[in-house]
């Protein structure tokens, strides 16, 4: 994956908007195909990130978000619901919308990753990147895990 890391002014508000739908993503069991729902769990991190998103503290301590502009079509043309990201070194959720892919880590180990973050990082950069194999890799994983609702069996 080829990529390049872009300097932006402000990117507060990509941050907030990527916490945002994490936070509704955990605080609410969302319906899906009948009988089946989704939702993620943020743990001890989920009253902090309310708490920020009400304006009533800055950006939690252990949370960094990481933005992508995704230069592929694929990419561009769908929205993957926030999850959490199994197999990596940190707690780490993902979501895509329309060619934006937010990767959300809330882990206080994880500070190395704050060089990427585009709040914490020293240059607040976002990132311009192919994101073609990770579209398929993650379409793939749905298609692989998807129940189909017995009303459509």
């Amino acid at each position: 994956m080829v990529s390049r890391s872009l300097r932006v002014h402000n990117l507060g508000p990509m941050a907030y908007f990527a916490l945002s739908l994490l936070w509704r993503g955990a605080a609410h069991k969302w319906k899906t195909l009948k009988d089946q729902t989704t939702s993620v769990e943020l743990g001890e991190y989920e009253e902090p990130i309310r708490r920020y998103l009400l304006g009533e503290t800055g950006i939690p301590d252990g949370v960094y978000v990481v933005v992508a502009v995704c230069t592929d079509r694929g990419s561009q043309v769908t929205n993957y619901v926030p999850s959490k990201v199994r197999g990596g070194k940190y707690r780490h959720f993902s979501i895509l919308t329309r060619g934006i892919w937010f990767d959300i880590f809330t882990d206080a180990a994880a500070g190395e990753i704050s060089k990427l973050c585009c709040v914490r990082s020293e240059r607040k950069v976002i990132h311009l990147t192919n994101c073609h194999k990770r579209f398929v890799h993650a379409g793939r994983h749905i298609h692989r895990t998807a129940k189909v609702a017995a009303n459509l069996a």
